[in-house]
């Protein structure tokens, strides 16, 4: 298997049963920096906190020992209390909390599409899997020599599911081509844009999820 950078940690191999929609969602949502069920708990806790700093008050006794405590408050607990505090939801809270929805939203449509795919690939295999820093693309690489008949394997069992675009770029199969290579299974939400041959300076199968 060619490794193309330097490793800062043990490769580490999955089986496709290991490849799930939690596994791609956690991956990608740790990556692009998504905030945790405890950051927004915090957030929660700590705005109430200052509300109720200000009331002056012994009252809302049930709502301050849910603060002080460890469980995660949601955000639908948390517009309860401040509503029934202030009379009104937080707005501003939900234009942001519901921006950071929407896009755990999409992740989650978009790691279950790739989940599906996966689950057809064959049984005898073992990834390693490295993500893009700057999209939701996922890169498989198989440690099996490219050659047509690896190539033809994965393409006869994604060309026939719904809801994505197969191709492949590789460019003829002879040895001396990639005799250092093994082949990579790229899955991603998009193409690779101007880019059409090759996918960050090195060829694959190219798997589009549609979401």
């Amino acid at each position: 298997m060619k490794i193309t950078r330097r490793q800062t940690e043990p490769i580490k191999c999955y089986k496709k049963d290991q490849l799930t929609e939690d596994f791609f969602a956690g991956q990608i949502c740790s990556r692009k920096g998504m905030e945790t069920e405890k950051y927004w708990s915090d957030a929660f806790k700590s705005r109430l906190r200052d509300i109720l700093d200000e009331v002056y008050s012994s009252d809302y006794g049930e709502i301050r020992d849910d603060i002080d405590s460890d469980w995660n408050m949601d955000y639908e607990t948390y517009q309860n209390y401040y509503s029934f505090i202030c009379g009104i939801i937080d707005m501003d809270m939900k234009d942001t909390y519901e921006s950071y929805s929407r896009k755990l939203e999409r992740i989650g449509k978009i790691s279950s599409a790739y989940a599906n795919a996966i689950h057809n690939f064959p049984d005898d295999i073992a990834y390693t899997v490295s993500f893009s820093r700057s999209s939701c693309s996922v890169y498989l690489n198989t440690g099996i020599p490219v050659r047509k008949d690896s190539v033809d394997r994965f393409l006869s069992v994604l060309e026939p599911l719904q809801g994505i675009i197969v191709s492949e770029t590789y460019s003829g199969y002879e040895r001396k081509d990639y005799e250092d290579s093994s082949l990579t299974i790229r899955i991603s939400d998009h193409d690779f844009g101007g880019n059409r041959d090759y996918s960050y300076q090195f060829p694959c199968v190219n798997v589009i999820v549609e979401v």
